[in-house]
């Protein structure tokens, strides 16, 4: 028969650390992947709505009521995060950078877009390490 096991025999403390580890990357990587999709979305909607805005009336009210009536509608379908300020953020942002997600001959910026990400996410990064977190790769 074999002898049982004793608890204070085992060494875990190396497997802990390396399943942590593997752990600590993943979400690291799926924070990174949660943040690139609302930068796209933000700026994918930025563009709806300056689009919109152009070819609709020029004159300033049309630009605040349909920036009114669709963070209501946002707001009520999806929560939080579709506030006025907050549209008016995503025109802004895809006015500012018109070329992150595409270029003249439609190709992704993939460089610079991912240059952002990592400014975007450098707080969050530095955190983490902060805190100890593993972020070995």
């Amino acid at each position: 028969m074999s002898k049982p096991i004793e608890k204070h025999s085992i060494e875990i403390e190396p497997l802990y650390q390396r399943a942590s580890c593997i752990i600590e990357n993943a979400r690291t990587a799926a924070y990174r992947q949660i943040n690139e999709a609302l930068v796209r979305r933000n700026w994918l909607i930025g563009q709806l709505i300056v689009e919109e805005e152009r070819k609709g009336n020029e004159r300033a009210d049309y630009g605040v009521a349909l920036i009114k009536m669709l963070s209501k509608r946002l707001t009520e379908a999806y929560g939080k995060g579709f506030t006025k300020t907050n549209l008016y953020s995503f025109a802004k942002f895809y006015e500012f950078f018109p070329e992150i997600f595409h270029s003249v001959s439609g190709k992704s910026q993939g460089s610079y877009f991912h240059g952002l990400i990592i400014a975007l996410s450098f707080k969050n990064l530095m955190l983490m390490h902060a805190n100890g977190m593993c972020m070995k790769h």
